[in-house]
């Protein structure tokens, strides 16, 4: 299978996890969990919004012939700066986001030349491209739905 075509494939598995989520997260009570307690609802949104957002803007960069840096700071600092940056917002509100992230993304993605592109760099300096970003990010919603028992 080409590439491209590969691509597509992993855009559409990632919109349907997209499409999950906000079915199942857009039905959820609009609050934060207790202090100390797993995430819930909100706090899981939130992060799905930061890592899109992150992917988004990854994608932007390399498009407009810039590399890709590391985060370069701690995963659980950025998480919990998403869930304090949302936590006002409306359920809705942030399903909306998550959808218009999504499109962003996609267009994105499509629009680079290579699917071989490195869109992401870790911690560790492992580094994801355009082809594999969407089926790793399909598969995390999955798994954070799946704790949250949408299954």
């Amino acid at each position: 299978m080409e590439a491209r075509e590969q691509l597509q494939g992993n855009l559409r598995q990632l919109e349907q996890a997209v499409a999950e989520a906000a079915g199942f997260l857009g039905r959820q009570e609009d609050r934060l969990a207790a202090a100390g307690a797993p995430w819930g609802p909100k706090e899981t949104l939130a992060h799905f919004l930061f890592w899109h957002e992150r992917t988004c803007l990854n994608v932007e960069d390399v498009l407009a012939g810039k590399g890709v840096e590391p985060l370069g700071r701690p995963v659980a600092d950025v998480n919990a700066e998403a869930v304090a940056a949302h936590r006002e917002e409306a359920m809705a509100t942030l399903v909306q986001q998550l959808w218009s992230l999504q499109r962003r993304l996609a267009a994105g993605l499509e629009a680079l030349p290579d699917p071989q592109a490195v869109v992401l760099v870790r911690a560790d300096g492992t580094k994801i491209t355009a082809l594999e970003r969407p089926g790793v990010m399909a598969r995390h919603i999955k798994s954070h739905l799946e704790e949250l028992g949408s299954t």
